[in-house]
């Protein structure tokens, strides 16, 4: 692993925020029932209860 590194927490804050720089959230700073998961109810795009399978929603690309 030579020459490898972990990222800053400002690289990584970037990357998770997909590249949104002053944001609130990942897709801006509105939040919507679309946008997440809120405790154990069943709404928005979510169909499952608790947590969703990996791969249920399409990744968010700004």
């Amino acid at each position: 692993m030579a020459g490898k590194r972990l990222p800053t927490e400002a690289e990584w804050e970037y990357t998770a925020r997909s590249g949104l720089i002053g944001k609130r959230y990942p897709g801006g700073d509105e939040i919507t029932l679309d946008d997440a998961n809120w405790g154990n109810t069943v709404n928005g795009k979510d169909k499952w209860r608790y947590c969703s399978p990996v791969g249920s929603f399409e990744a968010i690309m700004m």
